[in-house]
């Protein structure tokens, strides 16, 4: 078997967002994930935030009596003691004293600990109490940005704002798994990077020899053949696992993978899932064990789905089990349903054509900011449909898409088509919506468009609270919230900007991520890469953002603004052609 490349380095990419000010830092930190996830660097990093003397110890040198009391009484006070590997020691001695210090340990000693899995210590009372800085594989986890980051300021490497999403989405941000694609990419030409990056959809050189050896071969058999039986389930329940696996009981493997970081749990608390590159590697070995057997494997997963009405699951597993037929019927069904929860998994992997999986497919590159490619995919769609259903959204969809890029093009009705008008009107007048839904949004951002930053605040304030729009146009609320907040002056503008950006990281929406941290930016210090637009918008609201931050700053900036200017004009936009033209002057 091929040796597993180390865990990735990455000291000098420190991250704010996992390091609290050492005053806040509690006395006990605790971070646990699997291997690979950077919980050795963030250790290093929090320890070093923490400004006072202590030890950090391996629990792997450790061993069985590692004389817990006398390190600590060795240490003088305040002092912390960091113990990485933690569950190295499960079930010893040495752990024991340990988690009794984490339960019961002295004010003036800080505890740092890392480990795969999480300890049989009373944490829920640290939490209620306070005592606790709990960093999980999810915290871990880099975000886009972050990928584009490491990779340009660590590893010297630019990506394209296409690879860096996809990048992220298939590997989950799992840090080890991103240091593999840069060993294996550095210096070989964005072709090479592009075979790599699609083979991270299936079964990857890249990735299998470490998830492999750091992952599934330190876990017993019957856990590890449960995660491999269930890979065939994009979404984990109990009740699923029982019937596909043929034994009751499974809510306790389910509930040991979680404390093995190895599977997430969903808000409602009724479901896991797996992270989406190990999954994949998953799969890869099902079909390994279980060679011709495997695509039946996924057909009594797609039957098991369908019974369930999962119905996009269900689709999905119909699809890799070769039936397209099983596909089809459900989508002829549930199409419209099927687009709207579609997610990455289903989009990149179906081939069937059916029309309302092109529609989910055009839905999904918009959300990427890949417009020419969504509008193209619209058309697709249209084409595809023998019903008029799936062709009349997809066409009303590209309407109110192209509107945006072809100043020729006449914007549709509906809240896109009012907001569009309303930014190219002379003089600007408030967009007429008849959406209830999305008004507010509308009109909030022509007022922020108009300067009227107090109106806008108030309105997108009320849109990203508004329980009836969609998910993507309150996210897009909560930007243009931050914005608006950011041009007053108001500090709570970033705080807003970065937790919009993690919920669209969440929900796959790259554009609105990337519009987020253009916001972030316009309010921090110079230095901070501009993110890259590949639609006429983007650019010229990220130019925009890019140039009043620097004039922010005391600094000129009048490549953005020109750059906004020529967009601007060219599309007709003229609220937003004022704004740079101002920022020239």
């Amino acid at each position: 078997m091929t040796a597993a490349p180390p865990a990735p380095r990455t000291e000098t990419l420190v991250r704010e967002r996992l390091l609290p000010a050492a005053r806040s830092i509690p006395r006990v930190c605790l971070i646990a994930a699997p291997a690979g996830y950077g919980k050795t660097v963030l250790l290093h990093q929090m320890t070093a935030r923490l400004g006072m003397p202590g030890r950090i110890a391996s629990a792997r040198g450790w061993g069985d009596d590692g004389d817990v009391d006398d390190a600590v009484r060795s240490l003088p006070r305040p002092a912390y003691l960091a113990v990485d590997d933690l569950h190295e020691l499960e079930g010893s001695r040495t752990e024991a004293e340990v988690l009794q210090l984490v339960e019961r340990g002295p004010d003036d000693l800080k505890l740092v600990l890392a480990t795969r899995a999480a300890p049989a210590a009373n944490l829920s009372r640290l939490r209620a109490n306070g005592e606790l800085w709990d960093v999980a594989a999810d915290d871990l986890r880099f975000r886009s940005w972050e990928v584009d980051q490491v990779f340009r300021d660590v590893w010297r490497d630019r990506l394209t704002s296409s690879e860096v999403a996809t990048l992220t989405r298939r590997t989950g941000g799992w840090a080890a798994c991103l240091q593999l694609f840069h060993l294996a990419t550095s210096g070989r030409g964005s072709a090479h990077r592009a075979v790599a990056l699609s083979s991270l959809r299936g079964s990857s050189a890249v990735t299998a020899a470490y998830l492999t050896q750091n992952v599934l071969d330190g876990l017993p058999p019957d856990l590890r053949s449960f995660l491999v039986q269930t890979a065939v389930l994009r979404t984990l329940t109990p009740d699923a696992c029982d019937e596909l696996t043929g034994r009751a009981g499974s809510v306790r493997a389910l509930e040991e993978l979680e404390r093995r970081r190895l599977l997430e749990r969903s808000v409602d608390r009724a479901a896991w899932r797996c992270p989406r590159v190990l999954r994949t590697h998953l799969e890869s070995v099902l079909v390994e064990d279980a060679g011709p057997e495997a695509p039946a494997r996924w057909l009594a997963a797609a039957t098991i789905l369908e019974r369930r009405r999962s119905v996009a699951d269900a689709v999905h597993a119909y699809l890799r089990a070769g039936e397209i037929g099983g596909a089809v019927r459900l989508l002829n069904r549930h199409g419209p349903a099927v687009a709207d929860a579609a997610g990455a998994d289903l989009v990149e992997e179906a081939s069937c054509g059916d029309p309302w999986l092109v529609l989910a497919s055009a839905r999904w590159l918009r959300a990427q900011g890949r417009a020419d490619d969504a509008i193209a995919a619209y058309r697709r769609a249209e084409d595809a449909s023998k019903g008029a259903s799936a062709s009349a959204v997809s066409a009303a969809e590209r309407r109110a898409l192209s509107c945006w890029l072809d100043p020729l093009e006449q914007p549709p009705r509906g809240w896109s088509g009012a907001l569009r008008s309303s930014l190219s009107q002379r003089p600007l007048r408030p967009p007429e919506v008849d959406d209830p839904a999305h008004a507010e949004m509308a009109r909030g951002f022509a007022a922020l468009a108009r300067g009227e930053v107090a109106e806008a605040e108030r309105s997108l304030a009320a849109a990203s609270s508004d329980g009836d729009a969609s998910p993507p146009a309150t996210l897009a609320s909560r930007v243009g919230l931050a914005a608006a907040l950011v041009l007053g002056a108001d500090d709570r503008g970033v705080d807003v900007a970065e937790r919009a950006a993690e919920e669209a990281e969440v929900l796959d929406l790259s554009w609105l991520v990337r519009l987020a941290r253009a916001v972030v930016g316009a309010s921090g210090p110079p230095g901070r890469p501009r993110p890259h637009f590949d639609d006429p918008l983007g650019r010229i609201l990220s130019s925009l953002l890019d140039g009043i931050g620097a004039l922010r700053r005391g600094e000129t900036a009048p490549r953005s603004f020109d750059d906004a200017v020529t967009e601007s004009h060219r599309l007709g936009l003229v609220a937003l052609e004022a704004w740079a033209r101002a920022g020239q002057a």
